[in-house]
């Protein structure tokens, strides 16, 4: 999948999931809010646009 759609930032979305995944108790839900409505979006059309 990251090969088919190399626009993609796959690393800064693998270290998202890191903090997320990881019980280390700090997570900054004003960031997580930020990524999931500015750039969830974004990665969305750039998946798409390849899928048609």
């Amino acid at each position: 999948m990251t090969t088919a759609h190399p626009g993609v930032s796959w690393q800064k979305i693998g270290s998202m999931r890191n903090v997320l995944a990881h019980p280390h108790g700090l997570v900054a839900y004003e960031i997580v809010y930020e990524t999931v409505a500015d750039e969830l979006p974004v990665l969305l059309k750039k998946l798409e646009k390849r899928r048609v």
